[in-house]
């Protein structure tokens, strides 16, 4: 066996408890994620499926981390259920989906093992970000959520890493932390069983390398925030959080009834002071102000009373739960409304939601209650990363899940924009943690590309984020930040800065594949009966596991 490579021991464990291990590691990295924030639970909860995986066969080390994969999905995702026509079935689909690419990291790991001088606390967390790199890629099936770096998101030292890696780069400290760690709980337990095991030096090597690199981390982040440049200025920009129910929010006896109580909050907030940019949430209009001047005159009045602009979210139908037929294309789209009297600026959305505003693959037979709600139309997806420009100022618009795609974000600031808006109605979700977990990703979109971002919820979360990545505010009324009305007014900074992350995007993750794609290669392919004896060793567990059933 290389140097580097994972010992092999005695079973120290049956087989049922492995599983239990499984189960214990998705656990705590649920409560790792929002709203649980327990953040330092990330960093060892890795650590019982590692035991665990340690001598398993290739059909045991897929179903182990597969368990893990579904049980740690199906626990962060549990607020999908809520959604109108989601069913138990549905949902234990996309567990079975997004749970087997944990299964493959658990395969790809026991393949590789033992087969490469790559140490072992290396080898690990490369695999493990190419299996999260591999869930971002893709059509209407990509769905880059939750990666483990997430859970980080109020660590600001550390996920400033982001700017040059995106989030894989905390994504493999938290795993190269747990890697080692696993080390040293298996050398006790070796020590306990009287199995032969590495000198205690060979096994502080990889605890003292990771949490360097994790210090380093750590004073790189701080290096960093000392340094962001100051910003060129700032504007004053308003969010508003109407609180609209989702069972009310498409009835057409109270448009007009929701379009004034935003409205009235637009007119408190410009009351306050001095406001650049009124930002009001994904589709708060039901129809197009491009096509309807009555509507556009209503905007365009409160445009020059407060002599802001007026961003505004329009749509012509719901995503979710509309049971009639989908017989045209119209976009899902956001409006800039100038003080001048016109429509500034118009964005539409690229990233469409499958299922919600488009049916992908129309010739597949999808089960007819998915189906019934679609003819020949859905949404239209737009094509161009739009730069919308206040007062020399230039800006971009993400609306809803797009930023969850960090490649589909940096895009926009590639193109110029020197702060961003989100727009988003999370109202479907209920009281749930889905939008403290989009508020997280923002946090990070920030961080990546050194830019301030703007978020208006209709019912929450609402906010302002400063290009390192803190949270400077959210609406809230007491402690409640979500289900409740109200706006938040705060002066944001706007910035030229372009990262190594915005400039080149994902490298760090495809250096990880490069190097896995490497390992299974070199290690395992061209090494002399490498792949032979990897086969056989395999076929041969799974034999005496079918025995032993």
């Amino acid at each position: 066996m290389h140097d580097g490579a994972a010992p092999s021991i005695k079973k120290l464990k049956t087989p049922p408890r492995d599983f239990v291990f499984a189960f214990a590691s998705a656990s705590l990295l649920v409560l790792s994620f929002p709203k649980h924030n327990l953040s330092v639970l990330a960093w060892i909860g890795l650590v019982p499926l590692f035991i665990a995986l340690r001598g398993a066969c290739l059909k045991r080390a897929f179903a182990l981390s597969f368990t893990m994969g579904l049980s740690f999905l199906m626990g962060i995702y549990y607020w999908i259920n809520v959604l109108e026509k989601f069913e138990l079935t549905d949902f234990l689909l996309l567990g079975i989906y997004l749970g087997s690419y944990f299964g493959l990291f658990g395969l790809a790991l026991n393949l590789v093992s033992g087969k490469t001088r790559l140490p072992y606390f290396l080898l690990v967390p490369c695999i493990w970000v190419s299996v999260e790199y591999f869930r971002s890629l893709g059509g209407f099936w990509a769905l880059p959520w939750p990666f483990l770096g997430y859970s980080q998101f109020l660590n600001l030292p550390l996920i400033q890493l982001s700017s040059l890696t995106g989030v894989y780069g905390v994504s493999f400290l938290i795993v190269m932390v747990n890697a080692a760690l696993t080390e040293i709980v298996l050398h006790y337990l070796e020590a306990k069983s009287g199995a032969p095991r590495k000198n205690l030096g060979a096994v502080m090597t990889p605890t003292v390398i990771s949490a360097g690199l994790v210090l380093l981390s750590f004073v790189h982040g701080q290096y960093v925030m000392g340094r962001i440049p100051h910003q060129t200025g700032s504007l004053r920009l308003a969010v508003i959080q109407g609180n609209i129910p989702q069972e009310l929010r498409w009835n057409p006896r109270l448009r007009e009834q929701h379009r004034e109580k935003h409205i009235q909050l637009s007119r408190q907030a410009a009351n306050s002071g001095l406001v650049s940019l009124i930002v009001w949430p994904e589709t708060t209009i039901q129809g197009s102000l491009a096509q309807n001047k009555d509507l556009l005159d209503t905007f365009v009045a409160l445009s020059k009373d407060t002599g802001a602009y007026v961003l505004v979210g329009a749509a012509e139908r719901p995503k979710f739960g509309s049971s009639e037929p989908r017989a045209k294309s119209t976009s899902n789209s956001a409006f800039l409304i100038s003080p001048k009297g016109d429509i500034a600026g118009r964005y539409d959305k690229i990233r469409l939601l499958p299922f919600g505003e488009y049916l992908p693959l129309k010739n597949f037979p999808w089960p007819s209650r998915i189906a019934s709600a679609w003819t020949a139309g859905g949404f239209a997806p737009g094509s161009d990363y739009t730069v919308l420009s206040l007062d020399g100022v230039k800006f971009a618009v993400t609306i809803c899940w797009e930023n969850i795609f960090p490649d589909l974000f940096r895009q926009f600031v590639k193109q110029g924009a020197n702060f961003t808006v989100n727009i988003t109605n999370e109202a479907w979700f209920g009281e749930t943690a889905a939008p403290y977990q989009f508020m997280a990703m923002s946090v990070f979109r920030a961080a990546e590309n050194r830019i301030s971002i703007a978020r208006a919820a209709n019912t929450g979360v609402s906010g302002f984020i400063d290009p390192s990545g803190r949270i400077l505010g959210m609406v809230q009324n007491g402690k409640k930040d979500i289900f409740v009305e109200g706006y938040l007014v705060k002066s944001i900074p706007f910035s030229h800065t372009r990262t190594f992350y915005t400039l080149y995007g994902d490298l760090f993750a495809l250096a990880c594949v490069t190097a896995m794609v490497a390992v299974v290669v070199f290690g395992i392919v061209l090494t002399p009966n490498g792949m032979s004896s990897t086969l056989s060793y395999g076929f041969a567990y799974v034999r005496l596991g079918k025995r032993r059933e």
